[in-house]
Formats: structure tokens, C-alpha cells, sequence
């Protein structure tokens, strides 16, 4: 509801040129404002949502969406400064939103390369391996083990609203969780499409991936 209309309700003065003039009891007020509520508090949850899909797409952790990998953690973090404060303009998130969506970019370890990659990599239930593992993930299946050694595995979740009407959306676990919507079920993939089309599946006990440094050439 426009803020001029409300306005109007609570100030008869404000529009001068009607010569029909009507109080609104407090009571009936209060009522309005009360039922209008909900309604914006869902549809910013909504415009929040669709910006979290956008920024997933628009800056991947993984690396820029016209590929390859990010030079940089500032390069990522540059990408994704851009595509929120676009998504204020377009999507409405306010200043505070575009400042969390930024910290936690800063935060993330996107576009930061590790020192301990591990040189040997293995996807198994129990994986074993003689020489130190440097990290470990837990998978649907083998083809993921990639991204998430790498920590560039993408969250998705079907959420329920105030409405009660189900929904799914993808981005980090934190911005998920900042939407304040009922998660009911939670999925990773190595992209949106795939995390997606996992909502509603039967999920499995999953595989484990390890990295390990081990010494390949047999040296002493």
C-alpha cells in the first residue's frame, strides 16, 4: 500500500483539494496497519530470496561466471559488492542487507587459494590414506568432491513463508538462514540447478572425500 494513501488515512488534511473529509478511528487504524504488515514482511523475504539467487549466479565461489577461477579474493569480493548494490536497486534490500551480503563475502574463503590443497585426492565411505590428510567433506556422490575440498559447494532449501507457501532458494547457508523463512529441507550441489533438483529426492548416507600431501615419488 502506498505510503501516500496511509498517510492520508492517518492525516485527512493531507489531501487539501477534498472537500469530503473522514476520520479514521484508531481502532480501524491500528487494524490496517496490522494486516499490512504481513504482507510487506513477505514480500521483502521474497525480494530477498530472488537477490540471493541473483549475487549465487552472478558471482559464484567457484569463480567468475565467465570461467575460470578468481585471480583474487579481492576480485571476488569486488564482483559481489557490485551485483549487491545492483540488487538494491532492483530488488529493493536495503543498505543494512547490502552490508551483510559484503561483510560475509569478505569473510568467505572465495577466490583465496590454499596452502595445503593436498597433492593426492580419494572418494570413499571411510577413506584411509598412509600419508596426512590435510581435508576432508562429506558428499552425495564423488562428482561433488572437488568443490568441496575446495569449500565452493552452493547451499540450497525449501522454505516456508509466513503465507505458508513453500519455496526454494539457493545461496551461502548464511544468507539462507537471514531470510527468516522455516527451512524444511537443506541440500548442497555444485551449482543452483543441481542443489535444486535435489529438493524432494530421498537423500542417501552420501560419501566422504579426503586431500592428503603424500610423498608420490617414493622419496625418502
Amino acid at each position: 500500500m502506498p505510503f501516500a494513501f496511509v498517510r492520508s488515512l492517518i492525516d485527512p488534511t493531507h489531501h487539501r483539494s477534498s472537500t469530503r473529509r473522514s476520520l479514521l478511528r484508531p481502532a480501524s487504524l491500528l487494524a490496517l496497519l496490522v494486516a499490512v504488515a504481513p504482507a510487506a514482511s513477505a514480500h521483502a523475504a521474497d525480494a530477498a530470496a530472488s537477490a540471493n539467487e541473483t549475487l549465487a549466479s552472478a558471482c559464484p565461489c567457484a569463480g567468475p561466471s565467465t570461467g575460470g577461477p578468481w585471480r583474487s579474493h579481492g576480485q571476488y569480493v569486488s564482483c559481489l559488492t557490485r551485483a549487491a548494490r545492483t540488487a538494491a536497486r532492483t530488488a529493493g534490500l536495503s543498505s543494512s542487507e547490502v552490508r551483510t551480503i559484503i561483510r560475509d563475502g569478505a569473510r568467505s574463503t572465495c577466490g583465496i587459494a590454499s596452502r595445503e590443497e593436498g597433492n593426492v585426492r580419494i572418494c570413499a565411505p571411510n577413506p584411509s590414506l598412509a600419508c596426512p590428510i590435510v581435508r576432508t567433506a562429506h558428499v552425495d556422490d564423488c562428482s561433488e568432491c572437488a568443490a568441496a575440498l575446495a569449500g565452493e559447494l552452493v547451499h540450497c532449501a525449501r522454505v516456508v513463508g509466513s503465507g505458508g507457501v513453500e519455496g526454494d532458494v539457493c545461496g551461502t547457508a548464511t544468507r539462507i538462514g537471514a531470510l527468516g523463512k522455516r527451512v524444511v529441507e537443506h541440500r548442497t550441489g555444485i551449482d543452483c540447478r543441481s542443489c535444486k533438483a535435489k529438493l524432494g529426492t530421498p537423500q542417501g548416507e552420501g560419501t566422504s572425500c579426503a586431500a592428503a600431501l603424500c610423498d608420490v615419488f617414493g622419496g625418502e
